[in-house]
């Protein structure tokens, strides 16, 4: 049973291009490293602050969509790694972070919505020319109260 799951996730890998194995472990090194900022409290690193910190402003080129993919696809696939939840706003860390690197414009999105039992229930996303890196959601659900 173990080994089939090794094995499975083992091909996954394998079928990765090198950027997109890259990807995944620099998503990788940066989930954990969110997580040791938090644990020692540096409240700097908070995702709203890199992205005003970070932002860049304009139209992406093809090149730029093609590796802004690559980067939700490394996203998704290291949340299925890592051993905690790789909540909606470490991702968009992740994907701030990474979409910088490559100097890739994107904007930043935080919304509020009430959820079924009435309570408020917050969201985060980036988006890249009108597709999602990471946070997928109805947009038309959320109220957004912050935008980078």
């Amino acid at each position: 049973m173990i080994y089939a799951i090794i094995k499975r996730k083992y091909f996954t890998y394998g079928r990765l291009t090198t950027l997109q194995k890259i990807l995944v472990i620099k998503v990788l090194g940066l989930s954990i490293g969110r997580m040791f900022y938090f644990a020692i409290g540096y409240r700097k690193w908070r995702t709203d602050f890199i992205a005003i910190k970070l932002k860049i402003d304009g139209t992406p080129s093809k090149e730029q969509i093609e590796v802004m993919k690559d980067i939700a696809l490394a996203i998704n696939i290291a949340g299925k790694y890592i051993f905690w939840r790789n909540l909606c706003r470490h991702q968009s860390w992740q994907a701030i972070h990474l979409l910088n690197y490559y100097k890739i414009p994107f904007n930043y999105f935080v919304g509020m919505k009430k959820n079924q039992n009435k309570k408020l229930e917050g969201h985060s996303w980036v988006m890249v020319s009108n597709q999602f890196v990471c946070g997928h959601c109805k947009i038309a659900e959320y109220i957004i109260v912050n935008q980078h």
